[in-house]
């Protein structure tokens, strides 16, 4: 399958007074092909992108995968990408006469290798990738919450997930480890980057009972840093939700989430708490014909 695309960008800021610049555009043409050859399958894409602000770029990946098996699949991808910073960014006025912006940031380039495991063992749907990305100019906030560009940063990581079911409940887990690094050269060179978590679990659980379902979701973050220079520790967090669903008839679902069970107290920013236990009540409507 071949899918050939145009794409146009036209960023403006509403309320512009304190502004230099508020509106930019960009122009894009994309391309992508899909395909397969015996148990291999194969996806190669393009894209080639003119910032109004920012120039011309071009980015692609490539991806692979194929049966090992009749239980075993492996995948392997290779690509690039390219991100402009943000009118925000760029230009928000000052506040209070403190600067919230950067009128001299760079675009974010990056480059992404990734291979990937998964089969069917057991009763058991698993997955296991590894990945590598290298980014140039990353934006990040600084201690003042201002961006600036990391001239590098590598991001290396791995994750797990496995699904199955257990005396008829759905049950499922993602496991991942990052290692974020600044690679800038400068005094935080090798220092974790700030405001990521290095290690994350998710275990959620679900069961239908007739017209109602009951799921549950475990959240576990592991400490992370609150800025690039690593010297505050913020401490990692664990947090319980619950979702309770009564289907009405065939279009109608009434839904009732309560977020943050125990009412775990967390920051992911130092000095910013979180939301405590909350409570959403909500309807869905979805025609069945």
């Amino acid at each position: 399958m071949l899918t050939i695309g145009y794409d146009y960008e036209d960023d403006k800021i509403s309320e512009s007074a304190g502004f230099t610049e508020a509106k930019r555009h960009s122009n894009a043409v994309f391309t992508q092909l899909l395909g397969e050859f015996g148990e291999n399958r194969y996806q190669l894409a393009l894209r080639g992108e003119d910032d109004e602000q920012f120039g011309s770029h071009t980015t692609g990946n490539i991806a692979w995968g194929t049966d090992l098996s009749d239980t075993l699949r492996i995948t392997a991808s290779f690509g690039t990408a390219f991100a402009a910073p943000s009118l925000i960014d760029l230009y928000n006025p000052p506040f209070f006469g403190f600067p919230t912006s950067n009128a001299d940031l760079d675009p974010e380039r990056s480059k992404s290798y990734e291979l990937g495991l998964s089969g069917q063992h057991i009763g058991i749907n698993w997955s296991a990738n590894i990945y590598r990305t290298t980014i140039k100019d990353l934006i990040a906030l600084d201690a003042s919450f201002v961006p600036q560009n990391i001239s590098e940063a590598v991001i290396k990581g791995l994750e797990l997930e496995a699904k199955t079911k257990l005396a008829g409940v759905n049950v499922g887990g993602q496991f991942s480890w990052i290692d974020p690094e600044n690679r800038s050269g400068g005094p935080n060179d090798g220092n974790v980057l700030a405001r990521r978590a290095e290690q994350t679990f998710a275990l959620n659980a679900n069961k239908s009972f007739g017209y109602f379902s009951l799921a549950s979701n475990v959240f576990v973050s592991g400490r992370r840093f609150d800025n690039a220079a690593n010297t505050r520790r913020i401490a990692g967090f664990t947090t319980v939700d619950i979702v309770g669903a009564y289907k009405i008839n065939n279009d109608l679902t009434a839904q009732v989430k309560v977020a943050n069970l125990f009412n775990e107290e967390y920051e992911t920013v130092a000095g910013y708490n979180t939301d405590g236990t909350n409570v959403f009540f909500s309807i869905h409507y979805q025609p069945a014909n």
